[in-house]
């Protein structure tokens, strides 16, 4: 159990890191930095932890 707890907040950690880098380099708030991680997932069909890592 321990273990995907830390596995979770790493995945986590590794998202929250690429939404603050596109808010810098875009301008943008969370919410649109999130959408934009999602849509880039939808449209290559790679789980978000693996697009932002």
């Amino acid at each position: 159990m321990d273990h995907q707890l830390d596995a979770a907040l790493s995945t986590r950690a590794v998202i929250e890191q690429a939404k603050k880098t596109l808010m810098l380099t875009y301008s943008i708030d969370n919410a649109v930095a999130w959408s934009l991680l999602r849509w880039q997932s939808q449209e290559h069909n790679v789980k978000v932890r693996e697009l932002a890592a």
